[in-house]
């Protein structure tokens, strides 16, 4: 404890302090030494007083001094008896913090029989330097942000690495839904569980709407309190901190809840695998309306065939719906290997009366029907829903679809729900249909049943620009093994596009073409699919259909998958990786992705969503905090909410931050070389190459259709839309690629455009609602069958679209310039909307 320990905690500090005369005082403790000789306090603990060239906002230097000793590494992690994780930086913020914070100077009273090393006269002192103020550098708002940003990362990366589980607690009061993460402290086998720090009493405030706590071990007693409103966090007095009220103290978490009353907890049941596999559904699953959450491999498919079975031995109808005619077609398989007999919904319609047990497999297109068939007849049902993560945004899609799925919650004996993996509006959407589906969330209507993955295998998250490289690496390596006569692993692509064409490119390249299956959705019939499916060849690549419940026969034992800029959440992420844990293979698993640290879901202009929130959201507000506010989640608030989480960057940000790869850990990948130009090229050049071909091939079929003006581009969509129409109610052997390339064909010619990505990019409907050849485009409340005045609206939203034709020949003539078009889309309204809004 000198000066010299001064002048080097002080080069700790922002390069700003260095070489400025200050005022020190040490702490009223250093110096004192206990009973046994060891010092109160370990290391140097004292007051700096400087003079800023400037006034600095309290909470901006806070920020600027803590940003300094997390990027210097100037911190350490505290953690106390209970568990709660404190990150305590070397430049203490408290005192900074608040302008009236009060500052004690005043030497200690060192009584008799305290030892003190100290020496009095060198307790405090001026130290003059060439400089007398601090020449603080310019601090945008920004810095506060990034702070916080940057705490939040630390912490999250400490946990992680000393054993910390993040749990989802969803609450209800009167407002709506809210879900909270929250973190729960590892326990060692000796000891109790811990939780948080120990609650020994709260005061209440007068208007009842603020609850202050006080806990044994805190040295500034009521430092906590709980809002009303948001009453499952807690709040720090001074810098405004919250945390979760169950992580901060388990007590105070149970008195706001049982004695207070001031929200209740959705039931919620955390559950373990029976040797990594699920146990007997009627074992557990006893809520009316049961949402299974359970790690993809862990056997979610056969545990619902044993539920099946039990069903329809106690005489019941059971109804199996998946989103797609592949999972469906998958499910039928798996039940009729299983000694059943469904009953497939292409089949279902030539029953008269439906029978009154068995199963029945369909897909959630085709629900609504059949669901009125078994209300008409009386039928004693039970409902299975499965990748309910992927149909309840296809619920979502109308108000109609949502009902009729609330209905069938509701009028079913019991629902299941299963899945993998949710976002977390899925999950308050999950909560709040069921609440209106029971007339209540009592243990008895809703429950969800979540088991926790015991799986950690590795995974390595890589950047995007090594893809290309990496991808032609591993065929060159590929083709080195066959030329030598070695058996070949099985390789697995996911890849973020439906355009496979250049993998094909690639893989006829190095002579691997003839070991391979490539197959999208997009390009290929459900039969190649399906072929793909079983195939035991090498080399497997597809686009991420397989994201979405559908198991390939073989388990990989290279494992590729990328995200790019695509429409995807973290179920979808998740789900994707998980084809490569369904067995006891260990693969090399990568995902190709940008990882921001310090990302996370926005919503922007939320302030336009017709839903009531705190004063604190304001116009782009973090979707995690949006969810901490108890909400009724509409249809639309749902699908803003959702837009804002399907972003593959931010998905993957979030999944790596947390922690949250559902049966993965993240780790570096060892030995990486870095991107080869040359191989990159080869890449590069194969996706050149496929996207000429693809253009060719527009270019013919738009010469085949002679299709050269706005008449005859008229019929040729009218006959598009028929032909297109037909396809999706028979069995055709056209694909939904060659349908795409045929609208193309149509639009190259029809507008007279001579790029094919130009042509790609024009909307039919709206062109036609443009040319007048179809009725302008209404929402679901104005639809003609419900809606009387619908003439009204449709002959208001005509006017603006005339308004818009008239624009456009103005600017073909020439009597209005580009830019006084855009001007007059700035200024006129209903130019605007006739333009966006079609």
């Amino acid at each position: 404890m000198s000066v010299d320990a001064i002048e080097h905690t002080i080069r700790k500090c922002p390069p700003a302090f260095h070489g400025v005369s200050y005022y020190y005082q040490f702490s009223a403790s250093s110096g004192i030494l206990r009973e046994d000789g060891t010092p109160m306090k370990p290391g140097i603990s004292v007051h700096l007083f400087f003079i800023l060239d400037r006034p600095v906002p309290s909470k901006l230097m806070e920020a600027y001094t803590s940003q300094h000793c997390f990027d210097t590494r100037f911190y350490r992690f505290k953690t106390n008896k209970g568990g709660n994780v404190e990150l305590a930086t070397g430049i203490d913020p408290a005192p900074i913090r608040s302008a009236v914070q009060a500052h004690y100077i005043a030497a200690p009273t060192i009584e008799a029989g305290v030892t003190c090393m100290l020496d009095a006269t060198k307790r405090q002192g001026l130290v003059r330097k060439d400089a007398d103020v601090v020449a603080v550098p310019e601090l945008g708002d920004s810095v506060i942000a990034v702070m916080q940003q940057t705490k939040k990362r630390l912490v999250t990366e400490y946990k992680r690495a000393n054993g910390y589980v993040t749990r989802k607690l969803y609450t209800q009061v009167a407002g709506g839904i809210a879900v909270t993460r929250y973190s729960v402290a590892p326990s060692s086998q000796s000891a109790a569980v811990r939780g948080g720090r120990p609650f020994v009493g709260s005061e209440i405030s007068t208007d009842g709407r603020f609850l202050t706590l006080y806990f044994g071990d805190e040295g500034s007693p009521g430092s906590w309190f709980v809002v009303k409103d948001l009453p499952q966090l807690a709040f720090r007095h001074g810098d405004s901190a919250s945390l979760p009220l169950k992580e901060l103290s388990i007590g105070a978490h149970e008195y706001v809840r049982d004695q207070l009353k001031w929200f209740a907890e959705v039931p919620h049941i955390d559950l373990e695998l029976v040797n990594g596999f699920l146990p007997a559904f009627s074992g557990f699953a006893h809520a009316k309306v049961s949402l299974i959450l359970s790690p993809t491999g862990t056997g979610k498919t056969r545990a619902a065939i044993v539920w099946t079975q039990e069903q329809i031995a106690h005489q019941r109808l059971v109804v199996y719906t998946a989103p797609t005619i592949v999972l469906v077609k998958q499910m039928r398989d798996d039940l009729a290997s299983a000694g059943l007999t469904p009953i497939y919904y292409d089949d279902v319609w030539s029953y008269t009366s439906l029978p009154r047990s068995g199963v029945i497999v369909i897909t959630n297109k085709s629900l609504p029907k059949l669901l009125e068939r078994i209300y008409d007849q009386g039928i004693r049902h039970v409902l299975v829903v499965d990748e309910i993560h992927q149909a309840l945004d296809g619920f979502h899609k109308s108000n109609r679809n949502l009902a009729v799925f609330e209905g069938a919650l509701s009028r079913s004996q019991q629902s299941l729900l299963l899945t993998g993996t949710l976002t977390d509006v899925q999950s308050m959407a999950i909560v709040e249909i069921a609440k209106r589906a029971c007339g209540g969330l009592t243990i008895e209507s809703y429950c969800c049943y979540e088991f926790l993955p015991v799986k950690r295998n590795p995974i390595h998250i890589l950047p995007l620009s090594r893809f290309d490289s990496d991808l032609v690496l591993l065929l060159e390596t590929l083709q080195a093994m066959r030329c030598a006569g070695k058996v070949l692993p099985r390789v697995v692509l996911l890849m973020d596009t439906s355009r496979m064409e250049q993998f094909r490119i690639l893989l006829e390249r190095f002579g691997l073409d003839d070991l391979a299956l490539v197959v999208s959705r997009q390009e290929c019939t459900p039969e190649e699919v399906e072929a793909a499916r079983v195939s035991i060849l090498p080399i497997f690549v597809a686009s991420p259909l397989f994201a979405l419940g559908l198991n390939s026969v073989v388990q990989p034992n290279i494992f590729y998958c990328r995200f790019r800029n695509i429409d995807v959440d973290t179920s979808h992420i998740v789900q994707t990786v998980n084809r490569a844990n369904r067995g006891d293979v260990v693969a090399e698993v990568r995902i190709y992705g940008n990882v921001d640290p310090d990302a996370s879901f926005r919503v922007q202009n939320w302030d336009k969503v017709k839903v009531t929130v705190s004063d604190r959201v304001r116009q782009e507000a973090s979707l995690t905090g949006l969810l901490e506010e108890h909400h009724h989640l509409d249809r639309v608030t749902y699908e803003v909410l959702r837009e804002a989480e399907r972003d593959s960057g931010t998905a993957l940000s979030v999944l790596v931050q947390s922690d949250e790869i559902q049966n993965f850990t993240a780790v570096p990948l060892e030995g990486l070389m870095g991107v080869d130009k040359e191989k990159a090229k080869v890449a590069k050049d194969a996706r050149g190459l496929a996207r000429q071909t693809a253009d060719e091939t527009i270019r013919e079929l738009a010469a085949q259709s002679r299709v050269q003006d706005t008449f005859s581009g008229i019929l040729a969509l009218e006959k598009f839309k028929a032909d297109r129409d037909q396809q999706r109610n028979t069995e055709s052997t056209k694909t939904e690629r060659e349908l795409e390339q045929a609208r193309i064909a149509i639009l190259l010619g029809m507008c007279g455009m001579s790029e094919v990505t130009a042509a790609a990019k024009v909307n039919a409907r709206k062109l036609l609602r443009l040319l007048g050849e179809r009725s302008p485009w209404i929402s679901d409340q104005y639809e003609r069958s419900t809606f009387p005045n619908w003439a009204k609206v449709e002959a208001e939203k005509t006017d603006r679209i005339i308004l818009v034709v008239e624009m456009l020949c103005a600017l073909r003539s020439g009597e209005r310039s580009v830019d006084k078009v855009l001007a007059s889309l700035t200024r006129n309204k209903q130019l605007k909307e006739g333009l966006l809004r079609q």
